[in-house]
C-alpha cells in the first residue's frame, strides 16, 4: 500500500517564533540582546532559510509521489461493445472503464457495474478498504482490491481528484515560497540594524 506524505513548508511566523525562542533563551542567561553579534544572527537566519529549503523539497517530493499514483493507461470500452487499453489523458467523460483486481485507478467515475473493495488511503487517508458497488464514487490513484468494477468515467485525466490536489500543492508551492523569501531578506537586514542601535544607545 503506496501512501504520499504531503509536510507543508515552514513558514515565517514558525521561524519568528524559533528566533523568539532564542531571544528568551538568552534573557535568561541573562545576557543582553546587544551583546548578540551580527554573525550570530545571520547563522540563525541561515539556518531558517536551509530549513525552508528543506520544506520545500520535501513538497516537491511529495508531488513527484502524487504524479505516480495514476496509471496511464485505463481499459475503456469501445463503440462496438468491444475493450481497448489507451491512454487516460484520452479517455473522454462518459466512458465506460473496466477495472480489474489489484489495478489503479486510472481516472474519477461512478461504479456502474460489480462489487469491489478498493483502498482509498493513498488519497483519503482511510485504513481499511471500502465497499464499492453501483452508485458509488472511485478516485483515480486508488487501488481495487478483489473483484471487477466497470464505471462511468465523471472527470477527465486533468480534473480528477488526483490532479486536483496536485494543482493545490503546486499552487501552493508557488505563491508562498517568494513571499517566504522576501520577508527573510527584510529581516536579514532589520534585525542586525536594530541590534546595531542597541549597542550605540
Amino acid at each position: 500500500m503506496e501512501r504520499v506524505a504531503l509536510r507543508a513548508p515552514i513558514s515565517p511566523p514558525v521561524a519568528v517564533c524559533a528566533r523568539a525562542a532564542w531571544t528568551r533563551a538568552y534573557e535568561q542567561a541573562g545576557i543582553a540582546l546587544s551583546d548578540l553579534s551580527f554573525v550570530e544572527t545571520h547563522d540563525c537566519f541561515t539556518i531558517a532559510e536551509l530549513i525552508e529549503a528543506k520544506s520545500l523539497d520535501r513538497a516537491r517530493n511529495a508531488i513527484s509521489g502524487l504524479l505516480a499514483l495514476a496509471p496511464e493507461q485505463a481499459t475503456v470500452q469501445q463503440a462496438d461493445g468491444s475493450w481497448q487499453t489507451v491512454a487516460a489523458s484520452s479517455v473522454v467523460i462518459g466512458a465506460r472503464v473496466r477495472l480489474r483486481p489489484g489495478e489503479r485507478i486510472a481516472l474519477d467515475g461512478t461504479v456502474v457495474s460489480g462489487h469491489s473493495s478498493v483502498d482509498q488511503a493513498p488519497i483519503t487517508g482511510e485504513s481499511l478498504p471500502v465497499e464499492k458497488g453501483p452508485g458509488d464514487n472511485l478516485y483515480a490513484g486508488t487501488i481495487n482490491q478483489a473483484g471487477t468494477l466497470e464505471y462511468q468515467v465523471s472527470a477527465g485525466a486533468d480534473n480528477t481528484t488526483l490532479a486536483r490536489i496536485i494543482h493545490a500543492v503546486e499552487q501552493a508551492q508557488g505563491t508562498r515560497a517568494p513571499t517566504q523569501r522576501i520577508v527573510d531578506r527584510f529581516a536579514a537586514v532589520y534585525t542586525p540594524a536594530v541590534f546595531g542601535i542597541a549597542v550605540l544607545v
